[in-house]
């Protein structure tokens, strides 16, 4: 899961960005915002849905952990 969002999913944004002829700074942007941790609204919405709440967690520890 880590490593689809801080690597996979930036990728993903910047081709389509490219692909959709944005300016250098808006693909930057958008890139950038790819690339961050994962937020804690997953981590609240897998809390309030009784699912997956260990998993969730490890992934916004360890995603935060990496992205710095």
């Amino acid at each position: 899961m880590c490593v689809i969002k801080l690597a996979v999913q930036p990728l993903v944004v910047w081709l389509l960005a490219r692909a959709l002829g944005l300016p250098p700074l808006e693909t930057q942007e958008v890139t950038m915002l790819a690339s961050l941790a994962m937020g804690i609204n997953v981590y609240m919405m897998s809390q309030q849905f009784r699912t997956m709440q260990g998993p969730v967690a490890a992934g916004l520890v360890l995603s935060t952990f990496f992205h710095r």
